[in-house]
């Protein structure tokens, strides 16, 4: 990567922004204890929130896009 740079023409902070969606967001939204389940839960129900809100043609894509 230091020589030929990063692959495709892509940098990383599109992998980054994914990221702090994904995971530091639901972190920070957690209570810590039993975090990983909490954070599961908390993207299982903007996800849904976002299939509804797709359907009634509120939204387009995910919470995460």
């Amino acid at each position: 990567i230091r020589f030929f740079g990063s692959p495709n023409g892509l940098c990383s902070s599109i992998t980054e922004s994914k990221h702090i969606k994904a995971v530091k967001e639901p972190w920070r939204r957690s209570s810590r204890f039993n975090a990983p389940s909490q954070m599961l839960r908390t993207l299982v129900r903007l996800d849904k929130l976002a299939a509804v809100l797709t359907l009634r043609g509120m939204m387009m894509g995910t919470m995460l896009s």
